[in-house]
């Protein structure tokens, strides 16, 4: 028992650096007391993630699939995104929060969630999640060298679809690429996306030592470059 409490105090710190959340701060400028103290309300905590070119950065929290978008302009706005729902705050000039809340749309069924992700990170095993598109020739055909390397390894595997494929054609590359028939489950986790699964099918992601190693690897990769990486990040944060 004490090992598995290690192991979900773990998660909570999974998703940043462990910094503590009274250390975020907002972009400077107007309104970043307001804004920083709402990150923290939030949860907030490691590094953000700016996005390149834009006034806009992503804030892990300390809850696998929750995540808090923030965006600098002349009204400061803060976007929280949960596996239910999206809570969106906009300051005005005078630095008065103005709340706008809606659910978040789920995948059709079978999905996999971020309850999901959370329980493969809490079991305590090492593991990878694949996420491919049978668009993507080589993301089919990818599935059998991740498969040899994570094996090699004793890692549990765990392969999802893109969310924008089409299941019927995904149900038909099945058997080329010997993907089991669980593959056929929608990637539809907050956590995968801000983790960038997304930006190129396929892609992996490694969860270790009871919480998720890094971000998505994308791209088709043999069997020993698929190795390489996971030995490293296996190997990470321990």
């Amino acid at each position: 028992m004490r090992g598995r409490a290690a192991l979900l105090a773990g998660l909570l710190t999974s998703l940043g650096s462990g910094t503590p959340a009274a250390g975020q701060e907002a972009f400077p400028g107007p309104c970043a007391a307001a804004v920083s103290r709402q990150l923290r309300a939030w949860g907030a905590a490691g590094e953000p993630r700016d996005q390149a070119a834009t006034t806009t950065r992503h804030w892990p929290t300390r809850l696998i699939g929750t995540w808090v978008t923030e965006s600098r302009g002349p009204a400061p706005v803060l976007l929280r995104v949960s596996p239910t729902r999206v809570t969106r705050l906009a300051w005005t000039e005078g630095c008065v929060a103005r709340r706008e809340e809606r659910a978040r749309p789920a995948a059709a069924t079978p999905r996999f969630t971020d309850a999901d992700l959370t329980a493969l990170v809490s079991s305590g095993r090492a593991g990878v999640v694949y996420v491919w598109s049978p668009h993507m020739p080589l993301s089919v055909d990818g599935y059998r060298a991740i498969a040899a390397a994570a094996a090699a390894r004793g890692l549990t595997l765990h392969a999802m679809l893109e969310p924008g494929a089409d299941r019927a054609f995904a149900q038909a590359s099945l058997a080329r690429g010997g993907l089991p028939r669980d593959a056929l489950r929608i990637a539809d986790s907050v956590e995968l996306s801000f983790r960038d699964v997304h930006l190129h099918a396929p892609s992996i992601l490694v969860f270790a030592h009871g919480r998720i190693v890094g971000d998505a690897w994308p791209g088709y990769h043999s069997a020993d470059e698929y190795g390489a990486f996971l030995d490293r990040m296996v190997a990470a944060r321990r």
